[in-house]
């Protein structure tokens, strides 16, 4: 679920970079970007689509039994 989160917050970044007309939630996102980490909000998408990436791919390793288990254990007993 995690991984998916990041997935779309790094396309919705990617395409507000590329974008002309911007609304005024990703300009404030743009803005909190843009004060945090300067020119590297350049590459923001690419960090969060590769975290996305690496947190779906790792609850898609194990036993195909434990599969369904992984996502609703972490979830209830956390």
């Amino acid at each position: 679920m995690i991984g998916v989160v990041l997935l779309v917050l790094a396309l919705m970044t990617g395409l507000s970079l590329l974008s002309l007309s911007r609304g005024s939630i990703t300009e404030q996102w743009l803005q909190l970007l843009r004060h945090a980490v300067g020119w590297g909000m350049y590459l923001t998408p690419f960090i969060l689509a590769a975290m996305g990436i690496w947190d779906a791919a790792s609850f898609a390793v194990g036993d195909l039994q434990e599969r369904w288990e992984k996502p609703v254990g972490y979830w209830c007993c956390t």
